[in-house]
Order: C-alpha cells, then sequence, then structure tokens
C-alpha cells in the first residue's frame, strides 16, 4: 500500500488587514515584538479577520489594539495574496491594505508594537518582510496594488505578480 499524499494535507486560509499612518510625508511602521508571524520585521498594524467582521471593522479594531488609535478615514490601497509556511503549515493569508490620513488618539507603544515614525522616501525596507518594499513602496506614493507573493518553506520568495494602479 501507498502512502498517504502529504500534498493534500489542509492549507490553512487567513483574511487580514494592514493599516499604515500616515502623515504629511511620514508614515507609521511598528516592530512587531509578538512571537507571531512577522516578529523582529517592521510593519503596520493589522491582524486577522474575525467572523462576522468586515475587513474595514478589522483594521480600525487591530490599529486600536496594537498602538491604541482609531483610524477615521482611510482607503484601501491593495489586496495581496500571500502563499507561505508557518510553523511548517502552507498557508494562504490575503490582505488588505489601509492607508489612514485621520485617526483618533497617538500611536503608544504595547505588548505587540513599538511604533515608529519614519520618512515615506526613507523606509528601512531592509528591515521589513522580503518583498514588502514591492509594493509598500507604490501603496505610500498615491497607487493601489493588487496581486500575489509566493514564498518556499524557508520564506524565501519565490515569486511575485504585482499589478500597481494609479
Amino acid at each position: 500500500m501507498s502512502e498517504p499524499n502529504k500534498e493534500a494535507e489542509e492549507v490553512k486560509r487567513v483574511t487580514a488587514t494592514v493599516c499604515f499612518l500616515v502623515k504629511e510625508n511620514q508614515v507609521l511602521l511598528c516592530l512587531k515584538k509578538k512571537k507571531t508571524f512577522g516578529q523582529g520585521y517592521l510593519v503596520g498594524p493589522g491582524g486577522r479577520v474575525e467572523t462576522g467582521e468586515t475587513s474595514e471593522q478589522c483594521m480600525v479594531r487591530e490599529t486600536n489594539e496594537e498602538i491604541r488609535v482609531i483610524p477615521t478615514s482611510f482607503e484601501k490601497v491593495g489586496k495581496i495574496r500571500f502563499d507561505y509556511f508557518f510553523n511548517k503549515v502552507p498557508e494562504i493569508q490575503e490582505v488588505d491594505f489601509y492607508i489612514s490620513r485621520e485617526w483618533k488618539g497617538e500611536p503608544v507603544e504595547t505588548d505587540e508594537m513599538k511604533p515608529e515614525w519614519f520618512d515615506i522616501d526613507k523606509v528601512p525596507y531592509d528591515r521589513m518582510l522580503p518583498t514588502n518594499q514591492k509594493f509598500i513602496e507604490p501603496m505610500l506614493h498615491g497607487k493601489k496594488v493588487n496581486g500575489a507573493v509566493i514564498f518556499d518553506e524557508d520564506f524565501n520568495p519565490l515569486s511575485s505578480q504585482l499589478v500597481v494602479s494609479a
């Protein structure tokens, strides 16, 4: 008898959001402190959409939970599908990206995130997850980005197909 096909394993599917706060010519990025996906990298606040929650509601909730800010005006600037492995388990994550230029509160450090402002033209992409510059830079410069990024089991980028539009 042959062994079961290991490639038929269940792929974990997640819907998530990321928000970038932008003021004047600066963007807020956060050092991810928690031992979850993205730890040690600069990211925007965000997280997984909960059952019964819209993408926008998730983005507002997660931004408030992670840096104590409530976005009040925002625009969806992209949707990217990420295929990767987390703890050796294949995962597909579809992420809606938002930019907020108006919010209530001031960003503060929490157990999960340490926020820091950067000039939009001097974002330290080398401190972000691989391939992020390809889609975050156009978003921060007023473009919309949609597409997909695929990583291998060691989180090396294999391919990216991104469409940038005005």
